[in-house]
C-alpha cells in the first residue's frame, strides 16, 4: 500500500482516536443522573466531537482525490479480488452475525415482556435485523466464496444501505428527544453514514461509479468508521477508568438502560448504553472496505 493508499487507513485511524478522545471528555462532563452535557460543556464538547468527525470525512474525501493519475483513481471493482474480496465480504459477515444477535436480543426482550399485539418500535427492529442478518449474510457467503465482485454482487451491497434506513425509520420512532441526548444522536448520524456508504459501496463494487464515487465512498466510511468506533471505544474506557458515579451507569444494551429506567421510574434513571453492536460492525466494514480499496488501487501504482 504505497502513496495515497496510506494515507486512507491513517486518516481514518487519527478520526477513531480523535473522536474517541472527544467523546471521552464529552462522557465526563455528562450529568449521569439526566444523560444531558453540562450546561457550560455542552457547545465545547460538540464542537470537539462533530468536528474530529467532520474533520476525518473531509480529509478522506481529499485523499481519495490526491493525484488524478495515482493508482487509487485507477482502481476498478475488478481490481478487488481475493484477500481484498475477503475483507468486503469478512467485513458484511460480521454486520449479518451482529444484525442476528440484535435481532434474537429483541425477540428475548419482546418474549419477556409481551409485544402487545402491534408493530411497535420493538417488533420492527426485530423483524428488520433478522431479516437483514439473512439477506447479507447470503452476500458475504456469496462473496467469500467467489472472492471477486460481478455488477450483480457488488450491486446488492446496497441492500446494507437499506438496512440502515430501516434502523434510522427505528431510531427516530423509537427515540423522541435525539437531540438531546448524545448518544441518540451519534445512534441517529451512525445509521445515516451507514446507509451513504453503502449506496457508494454498491455503486462502486457494481462497476457504475461516477467520478465522485472514489472519493464519498473513502469520506462517508472514514466518517462512519471514526463515529461508531469511537462511540464504543469512548464508552468501554469510561466504564473502566472513570468514576463509579459514571461507570456505574454505563451498561451494554440500550434495553438494559431502558429496563433499569422503568425500574426506577424514571426519576434520576439514565443508564448509558454501548452503541448498538451492528453500528459497531459497520464501522469495522467500512474501514477494511477503504483499506482494500487503497490495496486495490497501490497495485496499480
Amino acid at each position: 500500500m504505497r502513496k495515497s493508499g496510506i494515507m486512507l487507513p491513517i486518516i481514518t485511524a487519527a478520526g477513531v482516536v480523535l473522536g474517541t478522545a472527544a467523546r471521552m471528555l464529552g462522557i465526563a462532563r455528562t450529568d449521569m443522573k439526566t444523560g444531558l452535557l453540562n450546561h457550560d460543556s455542552t457547545l465545547l464538547c460538540n464542537l470537539l466531537y462533530y468536528g474530529a468527525i467532520l474533520l476525518t470525512a473531509v480529509c478522506a474525501v481529499l485523499a481519495a482525490g490526491f493525484g488524478e493519475n495515482g493508482g487509487l483513481r485507477r482502481a476498478k471493482a475488478s481490481d478487488i479480488v481475493d484477500g481484498k474480496a475477503i475483507a468486503f465480504g469478512a467485513g458484511l459477515l460480521l454486520i449479518a452475525l451482529c444484525a442476528a444477535y440484535e435481532g434474537i436480543s429483541q425477540f428475548d426482550q419482546l418474549g419477556g415482556n409481551g409485544s402487545g399485539g402491534g408493530l411497535n418500535p420493538s417488533v420492527f427492529l426485530m423483524i428488520i435485523d433478522l431479516a437483514f442478518a439473512l439477506i447479507l449474510g447470503i452476500i458475504a457467503f456469496v462473496t467469500l466464496y467467489k472472492k471477486e465482485f460481478k455488477p450483480g454482487l457488488g450491486f446488492s451491497y446496497a441492500f446494507g444501505g437499506l438496512y440502515f434506513v430501516a434502523r434510522g425509520i427505528y431510531c427516530f420512532m423509537n427515540r423522541m428527544a435525539i437531540a438531546t441526548f448524545p448518544e441518540y444522536l451519534i445512534e441517529a448520524l451512525s445509521v445515516v453514514l451507514g446507509a451513504l456508504f453503502f449506496v457508494m459501496a454498491g455503486k462502486l463494487l457494481s462497476g457504475n461509479e461516477g467520478r465522485l464515487t472514489k472519493n464519498f465512498f473513502c469520506g462517508w466510511g472514514a466518517a462512519v468508521s471514526a463515529m461508531t468506533l469511537s462511540s464504543a471505544i469512548a464508552t468501554g474506557l469510561a466504564k473502566l477508568f472513570f468514576s463509579e458515579e459514571i461507570s456505574l451507569r454505563i451498561v451494554f444494551s440500550a434495553a438494559e438502560a431502558e429496563r433499569n429506567f422503568q425500574f426506577l421510574h424514571g426519576i434520576d434513571a439514565y443508564y448509558l448504553a454501548f452503541p448498538p453492536l451492528v453500528h459497531i460492525a459497520v464501522g469495522v466494514f467500512a474501514f477494511a472496505g477503504i483499506c482494500a480499496l487503497c490495496s486495490a488501487g497501490s497495485q496499480n501504482d
